[in-house]
């Protein structure tokens, strides 16, 4: 063998070895994540199947209801307030935090004459909820405002006031959803489009 032969196989047997050196940690890395139990908080509740009001449905993972509402000092302009939000698996309202359990949650909507496109026209809004267990015994919920030690148990003395509820989560393909539910002040109008609202919402088992 030549040096210039010798030499070339020098080169390609450092960079089978760089090659292994490198490949090898990362494969046993990937192998022990396996082995490794995921953390309690990485486990997520059962996906939803949501339905709208156009016949279609998606499915949603990572799911969350979220609370919108706002503080201010009392006695203020609300234009001196802030808004924040609280997320929970639970249905919110007045002072009673629901779980939903195997119960499926539908939204019950009732007409309502609103200004759309300029002109004044009858809309559905949602009013309330029913939730429906697994043998079809029906429990309508009224839809109050949370109460503010729910949604912001350290206000410290200000005005806490509901804005929305709404319904945020991932799609099996990785797109973030969000879906405006109802609305318990006249500053915030959910969506009244077909296909922007949620009839009903059921655990996936």
């Amino acid at each position: 063998m030549t040096f210039p032969e010798w030499h070339n196989e020098d080169r390609c047997l450092k960079r089978r070895r760089s090659f292994l050196s490198q490949a090898l940690p990362a494969a046993l890395g990937s192998l022990l994540a396996l082995m490794v139990p995921a953390p309690a908080a990485a486990l997520e509740s059962p996906p939803i199947q949501v339905h709208l009001a156009d016949g279609t449905s998606l499915m949603l993972l990572s799911w969350t209801f979220s609370y919108e509402y706002e503080t201010r000092p009392r006695g203020e302009s609300s234009t001196l307030g802030s808004t924040a939000r609280r997320d929970a698996k639970d249905l919110w309202t007045g002072k009673k935090t629901l779980p939903l359990g195997s119960q499926t949650l539908e939204l019950q909507y009732a007409d309502q004459t609103r200004a759309v496109d300029g002109q004044l026209a009858k809309v559905p809004i949602a009013r309330g909820f029913v939730l429906v267990s697994a043998d079809g015994k029906r429990n309508t919920v009224k839809a109050e405002a949370p109460h503010q030690d729910l949604l912001a148990p350290d206000a410290d003395g200000r005005l806490v006031q509901a804005r929305a509820m709404d319904l945020r989560g991932q799609t099996i393909g990785g797109t973030r959803r969000e879906f405006c539910l109802l609305s318990y002040t006249a500053l915030v109008e959910c969506p009244v489009a077909a296909d922007q609202r949620v009839v009903r919402i059921k655990l996936q088992p």
